[in-house]
């Protein structure tokens, strides 16, 4: 299903990266609460269950494990 919501995905407003952590599909947006509903429709059209779902915030510590790929304190 991956890459059908990478392509999918491309056409969304605000989308910068669609990716594959740890088994879970994740979403990099400018606005998470306007890609929910286009989520959940996109999910829904295809008959998938939504397990969990999780928004999170940028802060400076994931910030820079993206920017260097380390934690702060390793």
């Amino acid at each position: 299903l991956l890459p059908a919501l990478q392509a999918e995905a491309a056409g969304w407003e605000g989308v910068g990266e669609v990716s594959r952590h740890r088994g879970l599909a994740v979403l990099r947006v400018r606005d998470g609460a306007a890609a929910l509903p286009l989520v959940q429709s996109w999910l829904t059209r295809r008959g998938v269950a939504l397990d969990a779902l999780e928004v999170e915030r940028p802060n400076l510590e994931s910030l820079y494990l993206n920017l260097t790929g380390r934690a702060l304190r390793e």
